[in-house]
């Protein structure tokens, strides 16, 4: 009888510190006191693949670009609010998940919009989900995304092993 109380006194204080430390921890996260790790391709030993174009002019391949405008949109921390905006792209005070697509690859000079709604009016019978075009939200869905992606981009293997070692 009093190892069960012992034992539910050690799984009570357990649990307690274990609360305690997780409101510090998201405290201090929340305060950004604990300094973000960033990682990059070489930290796992890959080699950064570079594309051959550069839409936009500056210098730094369509690659870099997409990712670099997905790191900015992200870090405004917009709160997530799906509404409907004429002229489909939303205010800056708030976004949705599919957000960070579109703003990606406008900061490579790509208007991912404008190419969605012109697929969607040359294969409507490809987005079968779409009952009406709407090029003010069309853009932003993520079922006529994955779609548009799957036409027009090259998917990789997220599998980096094989036979159960790390592929370089």
């Amino acid at each position: 009888m009093i190892m069960v109380i012992c034992m539910k006194r050690r799984k009570g204080i357990f649990l307690f510190w274990g609360l305690v430390l997780v409101v510090i921890y998201t405290t201090l996260e929340c305060l950004k006191l604990i300094p973000e790790k960033i990682y990059y391709d070489s930290d796992f030993g890959y080699e950064r693949i570079k594309s051959n174009l550069d839409v936009e002019g500056d210098s730094i391949d369509d690659y870099q670009d997409i990712l670099e405008g997905a790191r900015i949109y992200v870090k405004k921390n917009s709160p997530y609010k799906s509404a409907y905006y004429s002229g489909g792209y939303p205010t800056n005070e708030c976004a949705i998940c599919a957000d960070v697509i579109w703003y990606a690859f406008q900061n490579a000079g790509y208007d991912l919009k404008k190419m969605v709604d012109e697929n969607i009016k040359n294969y409507p019978e490809v987005y079968s989900t779409i009952e009406k075009a709407d090029p003010n939200i069309d853009f932003r869905r993520v079922k006529n995304l994955k779609i548009f992606f799957d036409r027009h981009a090259i998917s990789l293997t997220l599998n980096t092993k094989k036979n159960g070692k790390v592929e370089i």
